[in-house]
Formats: C-alpha cells, structure tokens, sequence
C-alpha cells in the first residue's frame, strides 16, 4: 500500500504496525506447528518402545494397554 513516495508519516506507521502484526500471528504459527511436531515424535517413540517390550514378551497385554492409554491421556500442563 505504501509503494510510492510521499507517504505521510501516520499512515506509514499504521501500515508497519499491521504488517507487524501478521508476522507474529506467522511466527507463533509457525512455532505451534513445529511443537506440535516435537510431541508427535515423542509420543510415537513411547509407543514403539511399548510396542517393542510388549513383542519380546517383557510385558502382558494389560500393561501394555495401560502404557498406551497413559500416552493419550491428557497431560497436565503444570506451567
């Protein structure tokens, strides 16, 4: 909107100020999406590693039921 010269001063704020405002909602976009991705991993290798004890027998099908629904229980945030 301000690509020509000339551009008083207020108008060019309100216009850096909005473009200010879409990066951040990009950025913490972006930051949700990559924690999201962190969880993800990690509750796929607490599951295979429970999947694992349970194969070579190290666990009975009630404790490995209860290793998985503990991963899919909700977690407490305590921040």
């Amino acid at each position: 909107m301000a690509r020509h010269g000339g551009v008083p001063f207020y108008k060019l704020v309100l216009q850096l100020r909005q473009e200010a405002e879409v990066v951040d909602v990009a950025v913490r976009s972006a930051d949700l999406e990559r924690e999201s991705n962190r969880v993800y991993t990690a509750l796929k290798k607490r599951i295979q590693k429970a999947w694992d004890e349970y194969i070579e027998g190290a666990w009975t099908t009630s404790h490995f039921l209860r290793a998985i629904s503990s991963c899919y229980s909700p977690s407490v945030n305590t921040e």
